[in-house]
């Protein structure tokens, strides 16, 4: 009978079907957003007719428009935040039966756990299994469930050496994150920390670790931050072995941090390959530059050219431009 749940445990994995999903949507009417009437008055406004509209009520029907767009999105927020928080808790209470299963099998089946995993646990891919087990078994972890998965093992990864009840805990206040709990467990936040800057605060004291015990000691934390805010998933391993390899630029790792922000999150390159790539540039601006001054000095036809193009080489072009400026140190 054992051998037989083993064998269709993965039956079980997922035994929603798409009828039931879709239902559920179609039934929504501000459920979601526990707000009928708000709901109700975004279906009033998408139904109603612009045309019947007076002149004079447009830009008040425009303003009102836009600030329910914004009370709704602030809603859709805060919900996709609050059901991200819930999916993160019961992906620590899965993984929390896992780790109850585990000591079944290791101590009463007598088995290695891996092998018989991989074996009944199907409906499981084997990182997702371990992310959940690992979130799981470390302390205190239920306290922070309002935090994503993938963030929360990426602390646990940055705060696995800390000897505390709460290791994360330790951590946020080592780096000066100011979230704490009351004797209850409820988190006490600054209400004008939004949580995307708690976030933005959180993954880049996570960076600054990973960098020390890289044995780099000193870093400013500004340029951390702002290389998160264009690149949310940064691999500093890559880029400081990317630095490591061209020190021929006599650049300090602050400063390759600064370039690679100037160029959007792309590191700079070596000064062979940066060369060969500004010479290609110079012949490609040239050849370019004869190509247009050819199509106005013989009003050769146009119109076929693709203007989402040319506005896009336009903007390339201001924004070269500023980096000119900015390297130079002069007007362009």
């Amino acid at each position: 009978m054992i051998e037989k749940i083993y064998e269709n445990s993965f039956l079980v994995s997922d035994s929603t079907s798409a009828s039931e999903v879709y239902l559920v949507v179609k039934e929504d009417k501000g459920q979601l957003f526990d707000n009928q009437a708000l709901y109700d008055e975004s279906e009033a406004f998408i139904s109603s007719n612009i045309n019947n509209i007076s002149d004079l009520d447009v830009p008040k029907k425009v303003t009102y428009g836009l600030d329910l767009a914004t009370r709704f999105n602030k809603q859709l927020n805060l919900r996709h935040h609050v059901f991200s928080s819930i999916i993160t808790n019961y992906a620590i209470q899965l993984g929390t039966i896992l780790l109850k299963l585990k000591e079944l099998v290791k101590g009463r089946l007598k088995q290695n756990w891996e092998v018989w995993a991989s074996q009944n646990i199907a409906f499981l891919k084997e990182s997702r299994r371990q992310i959940y087990m690992r979130v799981a078994e470390f302390k205190s972890v239920r306290q922070y469930a309002f935090l994503s998965l993938g963030r929360l093992d990426r602390l646990i990864a940055a705060a696995k050496n800390i000897q505390s009840d709460d290791p994360i805990g330790e951590f946020f206040r080592t780096n000066g994150i100011k979230i704490s709990f009351d004797e209850s467990h409820y988190p006490i936040v600054p209400n004008d920390l939004l949580f995307t800057e708690m976030n933005l605060q959180i993954d880049t004291a996570i960076v600054l670790e990973k960098i020390k015990k890289m044995g780099i000691k000193s870093i400013e934390k500004e340029n951390v931050k702002s290389l998160i805010r264009i690149k949310k998933k940064v691999d500093i391993q890559g880029l400081i072995s990317n630095w490591k390899k061209n020190q021929d630029e006599n650049l300090c790792l602050d400063d390759y941090l600064e370039t690679t922000i100037a160029n959007l999150g792309k590191p700079p390159q070596s000064a062979g390959k940066k060369s060969e790539r500004i010479i290609s540039l110079n012949r490609q601006i040239a050849v370019l530059k004869d190509t247009i001054n050819h199509c106005i000095n013989t009003n050769a036809s146009i119109t076929t050219l693709d203007k989402d193009s040319i506005m896009e080489l336009k903007d390339a072009l201001s924004s070269l431009i500023v980096l000119y400026e900015n390297q130079k140190g002069e007007p362009f």
